[in-house]
């Protein structure tokens, strides 16, 4: 036996593990924990509402335009120092605000975040685990998403909880030097591929026997190019991603406009964090075990199901518990934003 299979540990699931600690923090901390930093931020800078509001949009464009720049990026710096840089970022946006009391200082952070959730985000950490797991990639990918679910989980009152006892400036300093400790983890730990350490990816010989006994996939001519179905199918995946991107505010409207108190309202979308999680880990089971049309088709019905669910929400039935197992199945297209773009691009990469 060589002393390869000798070891039981695989270092890919260090890589594994530090891919959840970056998705925590920039899906987790820039953006799905941000709504607990809004209401602090604007008091302390004396934002309007509509300013508040726009520094969500600095984030975004800076978040957009520097993904244009992604394949570059790493191909220059590599994955560990290329997301080293990224966690930079968001260890300066945090401390653009703590050092701020303006818009524009607040515009400066929210660029530094941007460039965080795109160079330390889905698309590295994809291709990061992509390059370390031969099986099972789908579904680590939906591991390392839910983190940003975990968040959403325990980081608002802690934060609410530093803000509260030692003011804005402080409370953002504390969060700086977590992902400053953040930082260091992922320089130190990040490798490349497996090939660097002396390894394979993960489940690699297991893959090609698998690959033996499974039948050839069709495979698209180089020449192929997608006719008007096809365009209109993208259309329409597209439309219903982007409804399934914007949850937070469609459910809060839902439910509230149902007649539901807000304090119900709340207390049923404080459970959304944990059922994203779920949803996206079964995401990610269903696309390693099905083939990626049948695996579309689940994810799609599961969601019309849940968007049918939430048309009955006037109804007496539509109780507590019925909401959160909508929620569960409405997380199924919830993940197609964020890990279906990262499964998709690995199930049609060479």
């Amino acid at each position: 036996m060589s002393a390869q299979k000798s070891i039981r540990f695989h270092y890919a699931w260090v890589i594994a593990a530090i891919s959840c600690l970056m998705i925590f923090t920039t899906v987790g901390l820039i953006q799905t924990a941000y709504s607990s930093v809004r209401p602090y931020l604007g008091d302390a800078y004396g934002l309007t509402q509509a300013q508040n509001g726009f520094l969500t949009t600095v984030r975004t464009v800076a978040n957009l335009i520097s993904m244009f720049f992604t394949a570059i990026f790493y191909k220059k710096l590599t994955y560990r120092w290329g997301m080293t840089l990224g966690m930079l970022c968001a260890v300066c946006g945090y401390l653009t605000f703590g050092l701020g009391s303006s818009f524009i200082h607040g515009c400066i952070a929210m660029c530094f975040n941007g460039l965080a959730r795109t160079f330390a985000g889905m698309i590295g950490v994809s291709a990061l685990l992509n390059a370390w797991f031969s099986q099972y990639r789908a579904t680590v990918i939906g591991l390392a998403s839910c983190c940003s679910g975990f968040t959403a989980f325990i980081m608002p009152p802690i934060l609410s909880r530093w803000f509260e006892t030692g003011g804005f400036q402080s409370g953002c300093f504390n969060v700086s030097i977590l992902l400053g400790v953040f930082t260091v983890l992922v320089a130190l730990l990040v490798r490349d591929t497996p090939a660097k350490m002396g390894l394979t990816r993960l489940g690699e010989g297991a893959d090609t026997e698998e690959k033996k006994t499974r039948k050839p996939k069709k495979v698209l001519h180089h020449n192929y190019i997608a006719g008007r179905k096809e365009h209109i199918i993208m259309l329409i995946v597209a439309a219903l991603s982007s409804m399934c991107y914007a949850h937070g505010d469609f459910n809060t409207v839902n439910l509230t406009t149902a007649g539901w108190s807000n304090a119900d309202a709340a207390m049923a979308l404080s459970s959304y964090g944990l059922c994203l999680m779920i949803g996206k880990f079964l995401y990610g089971f269903i696309a390693d075990h099905l083939p990626m049309r049948k695996a579309s088709i689940i994810y799609y019905g599961a969601m019309s199901i849940a968007f049918v669910s939430f048309m009955c929400v006037r109804f007496t039935w539509w109780t507590m518990p019925v909401a959160m197992a909508t929620f569960v199945i409405y997380t199924l297209g919830g993940a197609l934003p964020t890990n279906g773009l990262s499964t998709f691009a690995i199930d049609m990469s060479p």
